[in-house]
């Protein structure tokens, strides 16, 4: 476990007291004392050490021991710990005499006893303490909050003593502070919650406010760096080998190593994220070297750092070791040309050019030491780099499509390394300053060009093909199906490049060769990289090879843990379907005989003291029966039978192994565990059983079986009766609480039954035929004197009042119901066709000739209509023993046909009652229908 170390280094605020007292020496006695402004001696020289006064109080030191004085030179604190830090938040630490911590307040005041075996200063109200190894922190009155629980702070105590600073250990920023148990790293509140779980090796917080995190692969020694926020979300994946974050942007490193001393990275290439943690300028710039201490004092003197860094919207960066400046978004701002090249800083940057030291600003004009002749590159056209882009397309085109098959198998190696390594500078030519087409279409030639230079490479020299591959990382990790297709034009064909058939084949290429040289270089990253080759591989011979790659580097780092018996299956069952030409392909690259899981299982039991469970053999042996090796199968079968697995199923088998191998003494054993495992109820197997006894030559067991599974049988019939009785009388159950239990329902419409007019009752009655999935309804309703307002009847023009009618009639209708699902209370739809006939009271009424003002006659009439109605019909219907009701809701269209006893009553002649004159022969309109019946279900 690592710890990030934080060097913080007081900044003291010198405010002293009205009469100015500075420190100072008196060189006879080369003692310590304060004189004030008039150079005479305020404190008489008495100190070992003084310091300036801080808010009325100085730290001095006598006989090697520290206290505080005021400006009155009286001691708040005694002069009697070995060291008391500078006031952090108004409140000092130290150590005392016995090596204990504490707190004073700036009265003298004890905060807490001298108990902590080491401690830290105040920072957000809360300061860290350790006692007996763990640590909690306090609040400023001394009280614990969060309690005592985290691992040792990180501390060195060289630096200590060079700095003569206590806060090595734990702080709070804000809200948060990074803290370590179990020797992972996490966050905290000031509640004590975790805001970023405990698994990371590193965490630092930047001055983003975001947390620079280094994490390691389950089950593997790589360990890369991250990006996270204080909620834990991942902004930046942990495929770095470092990231700083400085002067508004991350720097991130692959291929990187650490300085022991300064911790800097060294070597690689270099990456830039903007301070939202978005990728700006992939991993193909220099790392270049510098000097952190250099850098800290030309910042101090110049403002002006030799590293990458964000100043005044531009960024120093360098690129096959020539410097130039990039943007924000990191688009080339001033063309890679000065052999150095400062950050700017007031519209000013030093550059180095042809080994002259010159001034520039943003413009690119030369401001100071300008030569006589100079020749400054301002800015590439678009023009340029679309020349660049289509030449180097063309040789590159050109050589795969037309030259290659041209070549013989001597030249080909030497005329394309050398065709692809002259593409280099180009293409990163391209993707600085191309737009985006232009940049997509370079890095897809890149990737191509490098995975082959690579492979070529790798035949005389890992390690060169490895640093061949190690910059094009960023531009996979970072290509996307959305660049694709890429088009582009060659010779007057449109052509492209598809993600799937060019990307995705190279991408699984370039892993498989980054992960084959970490595994030769036994390099640390190399079970990512070799994880990464098996996710992508589509052919399955090449996934085993990596596979069995994974396992040998597991067995070299001795990392004998669960994950070697998986891998190892996994290989197995891959190795199974593979072809004698794949499988002999493995064995040549020695992938297959070392990684069987006879020889893992061997490998990790000598290194274990864990027993190999037995999902490990129960997975390997099927397949060895299966694949004819019997000889691995019966030895991991009888490995897996030792673990106690006991699995019925199992034991038979095992069983018949014993058989074929004649051998009693192992099916006697098989054969008392099959007694104790069979169940009750397994009447075949006590069958078995008894017969494999007989083998045996077990007599008396053989009958003890043979009759228990005559009992199992007799108990098993009993049963079976049994319960064929009860589904029967589950059955009936059933049949009798079933929410519309088949049979035929007769009931009364309630609201009829209900209305009254003049003494006169409406009845009507229904007979429901149901069945489990449906029901027909037959219906018919007595209607005896009711009521029509006129205004439904006639036109909207003619006056109604007074001429309301009454008619007797019937409906009658027929209904089908289709149940939607069978809860106790069933719903239905389905449709309903009624007809009504209705016969109207007898209407005198005048009758005048048109051609007459005269009354001519008085008239009887004796209406009739008839309604044909057709409803979409739905309902609840609820069925019982005895009982059942419906109830129920319909609207739809209505067809009337109207007539009364005159042929001519719509004729010239004038009728006056508002019922004969305004109605007509026939008619639409809607109707509704709303109800209940209740009634008895017969059988």
């Amino acid at each position: 476990m690592k710890y990030i170390l934080t060097l913080c280094l007081p900044l003291v605020i010198l405010t002293c007291a009205a009469q100015d007292l500075i420190p100072k020496k008196d060189e006879s006695t080369g003692l310590m004392g304060y004189k004030d402004n008039a150079n005479s001696w305020h404190i008489l020289p008495y100190y070992e050490e003084a310091q300036y006064f801080t808010d009325g109080l100085a730290l001095v030191k006598k006989n090697d021991l520290y206290g505080v004085i005021n400006t009155k030179n009286e001691l708040v604190i005694p002069l009697a710990y070995k060291i008391i830090s500078y006031p952090a938040e108004a409140i000092y630490l130290a150590e005392d005499i016995n090596g204990k911590y504490g707190f004073f307040d700036q009265l003298g005041n004890k905060i807490t006893e001298f108990e902590y075996d080491n401690a830290n200063s105040f920072s957000s109200g809360l300061a860290a303490v350790c006692k007996k190894g763990l640590w909690g922190f306090i609040n400023n009155k001394g009280k614990m909050v969060i309690p005592l629980q985290f691992d040792g702070a990180s501390t060195d105590s060289e630096w200590a003593d060079l700095f003569g600073a206590l806060d090595f250990g734990y702080n709070f920023s804000d809200n948060y502070a990074v803290v370590s148990k179990d020797g992972y790293a996490g966050v905290i509140d000031k509640t004590g919650a975790v805001i970023i779980p405990f698994e990371f090796e590193t965490l630092e917080v930047d001055a983003n406010k975001n947390v620079i995190a280094e994490k390691c692969e389950e089950q593997s020694t790589y360990c890369g760096y991250g990006l996270i926020d204080l909620s834990g979300k991942v902004i930046l994946p942990f495929n770095y080998s470092h990231i700083e974050f400085s002067s508004g942007v991350y720097r991130l490193f692959q291929g990187s190593s650490m300085d022991e001393l300064f911790e800097f990275p060294e070597g690689g290439y270099m990456g830039l994220a903007n301070s939202a943690g978005v990728v700006i300028a992939p991993c193909i710039f220099d790392n270049a070297e510098y000097s952190p201490i250099d850098d800290i004092f030309d910042g101090f003197n110049t403002g002006r750092f030799k590293q990458t860094s964000l100043k005044e919207g531009l960024i120093n960066i360098s690129k096959n070791e020539k410097w130039g400046y990039l943007n924000e978004q990191g688009k080339v701002a001033i063309p890679f040309q000065f052999e150095s090249a400062t950050s700017f800083n007031n519209d000013s940057a030093e550059v180095t050019l042809n080994g002259q030291k010159i001034f520039i600003n943003k413009s690119v004009q030369c401001l100071k030491n300008c030569p006589e002749y100079l020749n400054i590159t301002v800015a590439v056209s678009s023009a340029e780099i679309t020349a660049l882009s289509n030449s180097t397309l063309n040789t590159f085109m050109q050589f795969i499509l037309e030259d290659e098959p041209l070549l013989d198998d001597a030249s080909f190696e030497t005329e394309q390394q050398q065709i692809y390594n002259d593409l280099q500078e180009d293409l990163d030519w391209i993707m600085l300053y191309g737009n985006d087409q232009e940049v997509a279409l370079a890095k897809m030639i890149k990737l191509i060009t490098v995975n082959t230079l690579a492979a070529y490479a790798g035949k005389k020299s890992l390690w060169d093909a490895y640093q061949i591959l190690l910059p094009v990382r960023s531009i996979v990790e970072g290509f996307s199906s959305s660049y694709f297709p890429i088009s582009f034009s060659y010779k007057g064909n449109n052509r492209y490049y598809e993600y799937d058939k060019a990307f995705l084949p190279e991408k699984e290429y370039f892993y498989g060769l980054m992960a084959e040289c970490e595994y030769k270089l036994s390099m640390p990253q190399a079970t990512a990289d070799i994880r990464k080759a098996i996710e992508s591989k589509t052919i399955i011979s090449e996934k085993a090879f990596f596979v069995g790659l994974l396992l040998d580097y597991k067995k070299q780092q001795k990392q004998y843990d669960a994950e070697m018996l998986t891998l190892s299956n996994q290989l197995l069952s891959t190795y199974e379907g593979l072809s004698t030409a794949d499988r002999d392909w493995l064995n040549k690259n020695n992938v297959w005989n070392a990684n069987q899981p006879a020889a893992i299982e061997a490998a990790y039991t000598s290194n274990n003291k864990e027993k190999i469970g037995p999902s490990f053999y129960q997975t390997a042996y099927p397949i060895y029966r299966r694949m004819g090796d019997n000889d691995n199968a019966d030895y991991l079968q009888k490995k897996l039978y030792d673990t106690g697995y006991d699995d019925v199923n199992f034991l038979w088998e095992m069983g018949s192994v014993a058989q074929a191998k004649s051998d009693k003494i192992w099916g006697a054993d098989i054969a008392n565990k099959l007694s104790i495992k069979l169940a009750a109820d397994d009447c075949s197997g006590h069958q078995k059983l008894a017969e494999y006894y007989l083998w045996l030559d077990n007599n008396a067991q053989a009958k003890f079986f043979k009759s228990k599974a005559d009992e199992c049988e007799n108990a098993k019939q009993k049963i079976q009766e049994k319960a064929d009785k009860e589904a029967k009388r589950n059955n009936r159950r059933y049949t009798n609480s079933y929410s519309v239990n088949p049979g035929i329902y007769i009931g009364a419409d309630v609201f009829p039954m209900l209305s009254t007019v003049k003494g006169h009752r409406d009845f009507g009655v229904c007979m429901d035929i149901v069945g489990r999935k449906m029901a027909h309804e037959f219906y018919y309703e007595i209607i005896n004197k009711n009521r029509d307002l006129m205004s439904d009847l006639s036109k909207s023009e003619i006056n109604t009042d007074g001429y309301d009618v009454r008619w007797d009639g019937y409906n009658a209708h027929y209904a089908l119901k289709y149940y939607t699902n069978d809860d106790p209370t069933v719903s239905y739809v389905g449709l309903l066709a009624r007809y009504r006939s209705k016969t109207f009271e007898p209407m005198v009424t005048d009758v005048y000739d048109a051609n007459s003002i005269f009354l001519a006659e008085k008239a009887v009439f004796n209406p009739i209509e008839k309604q044909i109605e057709l409803f979409i019909n739905y309902g609840i219907m609820t069925t019982k023993p005895g009982f059942a009701c419906d109830m129920y809701f319909g609207f739809g269209p209505k067809y009337s046909i109207y007539s009364n006893n005159s042929t001519d009553y719509k004729s010239d002649n004038t009728y006056s009652h508002p019922l004969i004159e305004s109605r007509a022969a026939t008619r639409w309109g809607l109707g509704m229908r709303i109800g209940i019946t209740v009634g008895f279900k017969i059988f």
